[in-house]
């Protein structure tokens, strides 16, 4: 018998239990919490007293089991993305599976309604944005570019695809070819406000888009000085 599977009990489902220990501190079920927090008092710790991240995570793994569920299969990406460089292989088998089987619609059972982006687009997005860093970590970025173009083409108005895009393609040295499909977003319809209801359903005015754009082309304009200047 492991070490780790004197924990396994009987009556605690251990996908779920893998969930909650990925959430560390988070979990509001007090049975899962308690094992939660014999497993993390059970890792050997370092002299600042923090836990082994690895084997948190390899143990996160243990318990989510196979990839047969979108539950599941977000677990595992999530805990290899989360484990680095050594398991970024991993992390793209798992992250690619996640994404292209269907997201867990449990992840959005405490979502805000009170958004500007779907909150379903914006987990699948975000993920996507995870895939893209391995891959351009890997340097391979034509993969990398595909998963940033697939971010805006999911949701539109939200920044972290062109803040990725722009930046892979300033890296590869096409800055002018980045310069001139930012001012062709600037010059869109999408370049503008947009509002939101809050909780308390007052308006909220949302800029975030308008100010990534201006400080993407401001950083490639910058960039393109520089180079002229060397």
């Amino acid at each position: 018998m492991g070490f780790f599977n004197l924990f396994n009990k009987p009556h605690l489902d251990n996908v779920e239990l893998a969930y909650q220990l990925l959430l560390v501190d988070c979990s509001e079920d007090p049975k899962y919490k308690n094992e939660v927090t014999k497993i993390l008092n059970s890792l050997p710790k370092d002299k600042y007293g923090n836990w082994d991240r690895e084997l948190w995570l390899k143990k996160v793994i243990e318990l989510a089991d196979a990839p047969n569920t979108p539950k599941q299969r977000y677990i595992l990406s999530t805990a290899y993305y989360y484990l680095g460089a050594k398991y970024r292989k991993e992390a793209i088998k798992y992250l690619s599976m996640y994404i292209d089987n269907g997201i867990w619609n449990g992840l959005f059972l405490y979502a805000p309604t009170h958004t500007l982006y779907d909150y379903q687009k914006q987990n699948l997005v975000n993920t996507i944005y995870w895939l893209a860093d391995c891959y351009e970590k890997e340097y391979n970025f034509n993969l990398a570019l595909s998963c940033y173009e697939k971010m805006i083409e999911i949701l539109p108005n939200y920044p972290s695809g062109y803040t990725g895009k722009a930046h892979l393609l300033v890296k590869q040295n096409n800055s002018k070819k980045c310069l001139d499909w930012l001012n062709s977003i600037k010059n869109s319809n999408l370049y503008k406000k947009y509002y939101y209801k809050d909780g308390l359903n007052n308006t909220i005015e949302d800029n975030e888009f308008m100010i990534t754009i201006d400080k993407l082309l401001k950083e490639t304009e910058d960039k393109i000085k520089k180079r002229l200047c060397l």
